[in-house]
């Protein structure tokens, strides 16, 4: 859930605001972090891994988007944390 908070500049403080999807607090959900993997072209791939346990190597589920047409973005991802 992303959690939104107001910032006082006089005073150098946040307060929180409020949550999106205040029933997930409740849940511990794994990390996701970006990859960049060179392509043949010189240019990077960017994507995007999320790992239920970093410490060991587990499986690996890859989920392939639409084409170029199509972009996965950064955050919360159901199926991934499912996956994980």
């Amino acid at each position: 859930p992303t959690e939104y908070l107001m910032y006082d500049r006089a005073a150098k403080k946040t307060s929180p605001l409020f949550v999106s999807q205040k029933s997930l607090l409740d849940y511990k959900f794994a990390h996701m972090e970006d990859v960049r993997i060179p392509a043949r072209d010189g240019l990077e791939l960017v994507a995007y891994l999320t790992r239920s346990d970093t410490s060991k190597a587990t499986p690996m589920v890859l989920l392939v988007h639409g084409g170029p047409w199509a972009r996965d973005s950064w955050g919360y991802n159901s199926a991934a944390q499912w996956f994980a």
